[in-house]
């Protein structure tokens, strides 16, 4: 969704509860979903686009230390970094799952709501694809988990990314925000 399809779902609000007409003539319909849509014009979530908050996710995997408890879940910390570096190889097309699930999560309001907004769930399940990696060294998992959050967040940040298995067809800036909230969950997992 763009930013200006946004800020144009608030205006409509603002114009829609003054009780006055839009510029172009028509009526305005408020759905029960328009006001996350409106809570996206707030300021962007975090995503490894953005030189700053890549930074900060770095620091907190260098941090990762390898015998932490997990506070939910059945990962281990060596088996959760690889499934990091299996998900950030899927964001550059070297991975590539099947798809599955729903037409609906590959659609406005869901998709967006998913990515962007709502918090994610505990124990979600995952595609098998994902959890191939084995443990090796856990100090060179992490420095390679680092380096491909890095050639996510210094890639391309315009254009179409390749293809999700649960949201389908994603941009390069969902997948920033995707890679560094589904990293920020793992490593909230384990306290980092």
């Amino acid at each position: 969704m763009s930013p200006h399809r946004v800020v144009a779902l608030g205006r409509e609000r603002r114009v829609a509860q003054s009780g006055r007409a839009l510029p172009s003539g028509g009526r305005v319909r408020l759905y029960w979903w328009r006001p996350f849509c409106v809570r996206l014009s707030d300021p962007m979530p975090s995503s490894v686009l953005d030189d700053a908050d890549r930074d900060a996710l770095l620091r907190r995997i260098a941090a990762l230390p390898r015998e932490a408890p997990a506070r939910w879940g059945r990962f281990t910390t060596p088996s959760m970094v690889c499934h990091l570096i299996e998900s950030a190889r899927m964001a550059l097309g070297e991975v590539v799952p099947k798809p599955r699930g729903r037409r609906a999560f590959r659609t406005f309001p869901l998709k967006q709501l998913l990515i962007y907004v709502l918090p994610w769930p505990r124990g979600a399940p995952t595609a098998p694809e994902l959890l191939k990696g084995t443990p090796g060294d856990f100090e060179r998992d992490r420095e390679t988990l680092g380096a491909l959050v890095t050639r996510v967040g210094t890639g391309p940040h315009d254009g179409t990314g390749p293809d999700h298995p649960l949201f389908g067809r994603m941009t390069r800036r969902d997948w920033g925000v995707l890679v560094h909230r589904h990293v920020d969950h793992h490593l909230k997992q384990f306290g980092a």
